[in-house]
């Protein structure tokens, strides 16, 4: 683990410690945008790595120092009216660190070893994004992107004039108002229609809404599975879900709400927020009594929600079994095949569906020319090109086996050219896809409780919850043959 000067040290491609160690680019030149376009890296400075070695305070320091001198925009101040702007900007920032997030920033210590940006300060402010310098990330993100944007911008005249205008309307005098770009973009579309809100709302809603307030949250979960039937392989699964939020309401107010699932369900271990979540609250036991005294886990969020439809949180199950089991039995020659399906749900799995398809792909063989189904009733249909099989179940299972569908099938091939080549699903080598998704459902029994969101500062807004389950990769071997690949894409 090396840092800075001993990189220079080591590198050949300059002698200062100014300089950067992997183009050569002094100070001065990295500020001609047309100059370091043209630069090329030296690759043999990439072998020494990128040091650890006290990366939060060195890339805290370079965001306050960019942000110090960003009405500036030299790289040093030499003249006693850019030290007066210097100065004024960075007693600004140190100010609204110690105001709003507690942390004292760039003072020197009273025993001359250094100054207050120590590891700690480093990370609290990178840690708490609604107020911390990952704006000043965000911002250079935004400038490169408006840089290297030549699809809009074609000239480079053109991309520098709407750099500027990104400056003036996401932090005029250095206070970050607005960062997104495709927001920016669309501000400067509408400029006149639009208004920004004060400095002190967060920097993702600089656009008042006027009209009907609604906050919609829905919840999206699926299944990832791979199942194979055979003693050498056991099956996996993995369930995961999604409550995505999108909210309408004037101002930048706060809303919280509460998360629900059963105990067992472990969805509250292995869960991530988005980064406007300010608060989250202590897991609170909740008895069901409605239903054998069943265990819950309650989970409060406050959160001030972005302009747009954004992610509120991530989340992954530790459910033992998987909604759906699949049997695939597939057994013949290269001219004819008999499969054999079987479908049971488990039986939490609710029974009504969008959809419910499964896909019988075929490998290494000649066209389709004879189905053969049994029982007859149901639904099933030839690819265009011949080579795949759709079983269509419908919205539900029947009603005669409510947790269980099953299919058996006689194929037959022409012996003309393969139509579908794969080197390793060779004779009975195959597997078989299932496709579904069903509403108002999540298996993991995650819920949101809509009577209990509240807005502050009060206001009335409608509010539309909605889940949805659905299978993203589903796949099932088949049992007489051989496994060739058991992960997931």
């Amino acid at each position: 683990m090396i840092d800075g000067k001993v990189h220079t040290a080591l590198s050949d491609v300059t002698n200062s410690s100014q300089c950067c160690t992997i183009c050569g680019a002094s100070p001065k030149v990295m500020n001609d945008i047309e100059k370091m376009i043209l630069k090329n890296d030296m690759t043999g400075s990439y072998s020494y790595g990128l040091s650890s070695l006290h990366a939060w305070i060195r890339f805290f320091e370079c965001l306050l120092h960019i942000g110090y001198k960003m009405t500036l925009k030299k790289w040093q101040a030499r003249t006693v009216e850019d030290k007066s702007k210097v100065k004024a900007l960075k007693q600004q920032i140190q100010n609204r660190f110690k105001d709003e997030m507690g942390l004292i920033v760039d003072i020197p210590k009273s025993s001359g070893s250094g100054t207050s940006n120590d590891g700690n300060t480093a990370r609290r402010a990178f840690q708490n994004a609604e107020n911390g310098v990952l704006m000043a990330v965000v911002a250079l993100e935004g400038m490169s992107a408006i840089m290297e944007n030549s699809v809009l911008l074609e000239s480079i005249e053109e991309r520098i004039n709407y750099l500027h205008r990104y400056v003036l309307i996401g932090f005029p005098f250095g206070i970050p108002v607005e960062l997104n770009v495709n927001t920016i973009y669309a501000l400067l579309s509408t400029v006149k229609s639009s208004t920004v809100l004060k400095s002190k709302a967060p920097i993702w809603r600089p656009v008042i809404i006027k009209g009907k307030q609604t906050i919609q949250l829905t919840i999206k979960e699926s299944v990832k599975a791979l199942q194979f039937g055979q003693n050498n392989f056991a099956d996996v699964h993995e369930i995961f879900g999604t409550v995505y939020c999108k909210a309408d309401l004037e101002g930048a107010p706060d809303i919280t709400l509460s998360l629900i699932s059963p105990l067992n369900s472990g969805v509250f271990n292995q869960m991530t927020f988005h980064s406007c979540v300010k608060q989250v609250d202590e897991l609170t036991l909740v008895i069901n009594r409605k239903k054998d005294d069943e265990e819950l886990v309650l989970r409060k969020l406050r959160f001030c929600p972005p302009y747009e439809a954004f992610p509120l949180c991530h989340y992954v199950t530790q459910s033992k079994e998987c909604p759906i089991k699949v049997s695939f039995k597939m057994r013949g020659i290269s001219e004819r095949v008999s499969i054999s399906i079987q479908i049971f749900l488990e039986h939490q799995m609710k029974n009504s569906f969008d959809f419910f398809n499964v896909n019988i792909p075929f490998f290494n063989r000649g066209a389709i020319t004879n189905v053969e189904a049994a029982p007859k009733t149901h639904v099933v249909t030839v690819s265009e090109n011949k080579s795949e099989l759709l079983w269509c179940i419908g919205n539900k299972f029947t009603k005669r086996n409510l947790y269980e569908a099953s299919l058996d099938l006689s194929v037959s091939f022409s012996h003309g050219q393969c139509l579908v080549k794969d080197q390793f699903l060779i004779g009975e080598n195959s597997y078989i896809k299932v496709c579904f998704k069903t509403q108002d459902f999540t298996y993991s029994r995650l819920n949101l409780e809509g009577k209990s969101i509240e807005i502050y500062p009060n206001s009335k807004a409608k509010i539309i919850t909605a889940s949805e389950f659905e299978s993203q990769e589903f796949k099932v071997w088949n049992s007489d043959g051989k496994v060739t690949d058991s992960t997931f894409t």
